[in-house]
């Protein structure tokens, strides 16, 4: 995970630190080309831990993530098919949350947060381009990804109150 040494030995124990809290937890898993085929066992590790929710998110090449693209690209009919598998192997061991979200249905409906806080959304023109709609500290930043991601976030809505 993010190619640093250490990091998933840190995560798995935050999560335990988590469980021990009684924290709600959701995993998010973007999946390419070249880590498709590890999905099965992934799917196993997610049941183990036992989370909230798990997304499993199709490759999606915005900003620097466009030049490696043809390197991660997976077909959408490949990632539905293992993304479906993973989802049976984890929800046939408990009440995790499992939602599968191909890229072209992220486009018009997912606001991406940056590090320094602006709230960018699909431009609805070129495909893999985006716009600056504001900042995580505008008074008005949830109405502004309402009125941009309003169905999807209705979609969501009973993901995030169970």
């Amino acid at each position: 995970m993010r190619g640093y040494i250490g990091h998933f030995d840190k995560v798995m124990q935050r999560l335990e630190w988590l469980k021990g809290l009684d924290v709600r937890v959701k995993i998010n898993t973007m999946i390419s080309s070249q880590n498709m085929s590890d999905l099965p066992e992934l799917a196993r590790l997610v049941r183990r831990i036992g989370p909230w929710g798990w997304s499993i998110y199709q490759f999606w090449p915005l900003g620097p993530a466009q030049a490696v693209s043809v390197r991660h690209e997976a077909a959408s009919e490949d990632f539905v098919l293992r993304a479906e598998e993973a989802r049976k192997i984890v929800e046939c061991a408990g009440p995790t949350v499992v939602e599968v979200s191909q890229q072209l249905r992220r486009r018009s409906t997912y606001p991406l947060i940056y590090h320094d806080g602006s709230i960018n959304v699909h431009s609805g023109n070129e495909v893999n381009s985006l716009v600056c709609i504001g900042s995580i500290f505008d008074p008005d930043a949830r109405l502004k990804i309402d009125s941009r991601c309003g169905p999807e976030r209705l979609e969501a809505e009973p993901r995030y109150v169970r």
